[in-house]
């Protein structure tokens, strides 16, 4: 008997080719594209997850997460007082890059590489955190001051098919350090919230980053993760660590009142400044999980609204099988196994268009997405929500279809009533609510990120190349190249600094004349034409002053200015460095925008100072041809630094990155709002289409009658313009509430335009417009003679 239904299935999906393709496709695409974002989203999820100690991993940070903003680096004394008074901790690691530069130079043998993942660690790092090895001991190298561990692909990279172990890698910092391969471990997983190619010793730190480092309990440089015991409660282990004091030699005592424990699972989802990598915000699944669950209602109210007008054609079916006795349960069985054939169908193709999506999100989610077809979890997703399609779908057809007496259909007085109508009309009501929200939270996000691309920064960023300058290269040589360059007319300005637009170097305590209390501001270490070069205005201070002057100077910006509370700052005593680096301030600066638009400007301190290595070349080229101009400085580089490899990036490009999660989610909601639109249309064509065709001895009357076709396309298309208006009025609160939420997260931020609204209203009403013209081939084909010559 089931395969007799099957057959019945498949029989009426042939009778009707063209309506159950597009039916079926239109349903494949929601099922595609919900899919889609379910692996988004489980893929975010399960960040760090790989860590067979998860929940006992925690990272210590300054400042609680859950209430404010906080940093994610401590002291580098602090891990072991907190091993020593917290019987709850198992282990610690710390956890840092090995360099000021934000890539270290790597030479093994004649051969150099720019690297940027070059890390120290403590011993337990492979006992806290899970990593397959390929060969060597991970664990013990980190035991050696000259020993490294490094990854996979990096072995591939350095030393081909060759065993890596026992081999030499020269970390050019300072005078050198050579390193022994000690160990080779599988490349990391890419839900992990910390990266690195090469990791060595946490004890390196002094030798590497400067004496006293180590011992330094002002400098909250390091990264910090501790293992639980299990069954130990965070707050527990958080507690105790915040009632632990200690009395350093000096007479100084150290509280830990602001230190918190961050879960591992947290890290990802929760934004900071210092995080290694981007986080990722939260909110964006929620929004995801939204948007998905509206496409797959959109797919499904399309798939049940034609399905409905479809079943109308087989009126006439339905009523002679109850009339030879087929029962209200034998009906409803029928349509649930068509509904349920139709939805598996769909599946199969819209697993066929997922393997076209996934690399789309990919791309646009730098993430590393696979389908994996006999995942438990994904199967019972996938085929879940096909049966609830399904049955859905099904079930309500059987309702609506068993309610027309057999009476009624064997004599041809049945009619539909109200009920189905409104029920069709309510669910176009509410895909073009859903499709109105995502075309004008499109509109607004757009025009935000217009917005914060074309933002006066307080600074030129045209024409502006940022070129690493090595931890290894002298001052000397940074002031021969910048003077090699400063020859060439394709080159206008040049600096050294350790300026990278979106982060500040650290932030360090400052102190002035008059002062009560301590207070920090950002630091950022520049030479003296910087502000030139960037085009930075200087508004109060002597330019020429500042250019002459061979020694150290601090120059604050206006929001400084304001937190220090005088007038004129010219002149007056100033230290960032403790009192043996006090100065004259030499000048004030307009606010520029160091960091993102999320942010205000924070006061900062320029330090014109030999004290701390310059990081960054910024060179000012000619616009003409930037082609040309790139291959002026890499001359230049090669010239003065030999075989140093030459890598840049473009200003533009550095600050475009700091919106990259915004830029995602508008490409991403801009294509999901043409889908539904694209939708919430097609819905309305098939609609329009079957009811033309159903109502076809109805046009031919209103014809013979005199109506014209303007008239027809009206008469068929007005409920539509109707529930359009309807669905406006409610979706624009909806999307007024929700986008001034998300708008609020910048501190420069578009003001939402009404007349985006009315663009998106327009441009709706025109669409279903074309299609009722569209439609007007249809009804003039329609011959009044041949069309009731039954009656």
């Amino acid at each position: 008997m089931i395969l007799n239904y099957l057959k019945v299935s498949l029989r009426n999906l042939l009778k009707q080719k063209q309506s159950n393709f597009l039916n079926i496709t239109a349903l494949a695409f929601g099922i595609a594209c919900c899919a889609a974002c379910y692996l988004h989203i489980r893929y975010e999820l399960e960040y760090d997850h790989y860590n067979e100690n998860f929940a006992q991993i925690h990272r210590v940070v300054a400042g609680n997460p859950n209430e404010s903003e906080y940093w994610t680096k401590i002291a580098a004394p602090m891990p072991a007082v907190f091993k020593e008074q917290v019987p709850e901790i198992r282990a610690y690691t710390r956890f840092s890059e090995a360099s000021y530069n934000p890539k270290v130079l790597v030479q093994v043998g004649t051969r150099s590489f720019l690297e940027p993942y070059f890390m120290m660690a403590d011993p337990a790092f492979f006992q806290i955190f899970t990593f397959k090895t390929i060969s060597g001991d991970a664990s013990k190298v980190l035991e050696d001051l000259n020993s490294v561990v490094i990854t996979e692909s990096i072995a591939k990279k350095l030393f081909g098919e060759e065993d890596p172990l026992g081999k030499l890698i020269t970390l050019k910092e300072k005078e050198g350090i050579d390193l022994q391969v000690g160990a080779v471990i599988a490349d990391l997983p890419s839900q992990s919230h910390f990266k690195f190619d090469y990791l060595i010793s946490f004890e390196n730190l002094d030798r590497l980053l400067g004496e006293g480092k180590s011992n330094s309990w002002g400098a909250y440089n390091y990264y910090c993760y501790l293992l639980l015991n299990r069954d130990v409660d965070k707050s527990i282990a958080e507690r105790k660590i915040q009632e632990a004091k200690l009395t350093l030699p000096d007479s100084r005592q150290v509280t830990f009142e602001q230190i918190f424990l961050q879960p591992l699972g947290n890290i990802h989802f929760q934004d900071s400044r210092g995080n290694q990598l981007p986080s990722y915000d939260k909110t964006y699944i929620y929004v995801f999980v939204t948007i998905a669950l509206g496409l797959l209602l959109v797919a499904c109210i399309n798939y049940l609204n034609l399905s409905i007008a479809l079943s109308i054609k087989r009126i006439k079916e339905i009523g002679v099988r109850k009339a030879v006795g087929a029962t209200k349960s034998q009906l409803v069985f029928q349509f649930i196994n068509e509904s349920i054939v139709t939805s598996f169908i769909a599946l199969a193709l819209g697993l066929i268009l997922l393997e076209s999506l996934v690399p789309i999100i990919n791309s646009l989610f730098n993430s590393n997405i696979i389908t994996n077809y006999i995942d438990f979890e994904f199967l019972a997703f996938t085929i879940g929500i096909t049966l609830l399609v399904g049955l859905f779908s099904g079930s309500y057809l059987s309702f609506y279809v068993n309610g027309y007496k057999t009476s009624a259909i064997l004599k041809g007085t049945a009619s539909r009533g109200h009920k189905g109508q409104s029920l069709q009309q309510g669910l176009v009501f509410l895909q073009f609510s859903i499709s109105i929200v995502l075309i004008i939270s499109s509109f607004i996000i757009s025009n935000q990120m217009n917005f914060l691309q074309e933002k006066n920064l307080g600074f030129d960023h045209n024409e502006l190349l940022s070129v690493p300058i090595n931890s290894s290269v002298s001052k000397s040589q940074v002031e021969e190249l910048k003077n090699q360059l400063k020859q060439s007319p394709q080159v206008i300005e040049v600096a050294a600094s350790s300026f990278t637009p979106g982060t500040a170097n650290w932030n360090n305590t400052v102190w002035w004349e008059g002062q009560q209390e301590p207070i920090s501001m950002f630091i950022i270490t520049v030479d003296r034409d910087f502000l030139t070069t960037m085009d930075i205005n200087l508004i109060e201070g002597d330019h020429e002053k500042i250019m002459l002057s061979d020694n150290p100077q601090y120059i604050i910006n206006e929001s400084a200015l304001s937190q220090i509370g005088w007038e004129s700052a010219v002149g007056r005593q100033f230290t960032a460095f403790g009192d043996a680096h006090k100065e004259a301030i030499a000048g004030v600066v307009e606010n520029f925008n160091f960091m993102s638009l999320h942010h205000t400007v924070e006061p900062l301190v320029l330090s014109i100072s030999d004290r701390h290595a310059l990081d960054q070349l910024t060179v000012r080229v000619e616009g003409s041809s930037l082609t040309e101009s790139v291959a002026v400085v890499e001359a230049a580089y090669k010239k003065v630094l030999g075989d140093l490899p030459f890598e840049f990036s473009f200003m533009d490009d550095n600050i475009n990155n700091l919106y990259e999660s915004e830029t995602r989610v508008n490409k991403i909601i801009s294509y999901l709002s043409i889908v539904a639109i694209g939708f919430a249309l097609f819905g309305v064509y098939g609609l329009i289409s079957l009811s033309i065709e159903n109502k076809t001895k109805e046009i031919a009357i209103r014809k013979v009658l005199g109506i014209t076709t303007k008239d027809l396309i009206v008469l068929f298309s007005k409920t539509y313009y109707r529930l359009m208006g309807l669905s406006f009025l409610i979706a624009v609160p909806i999307v007024w509430y929700l986008l001034k939420e998300w708008l609020n997260k910048f501190s420069y931020k578009v003001e939402i335009n009404p007349l985006w609204f009315a663009f998106a209203f327009v441009g709706v009403m025109i669409c279903i417009t074309m299609i009722g013209v569209f439609k007007h081939i249809s009804l003039t084909k329609i011959n009044p003679a041949q069309a009731l010559k039954n009656e």
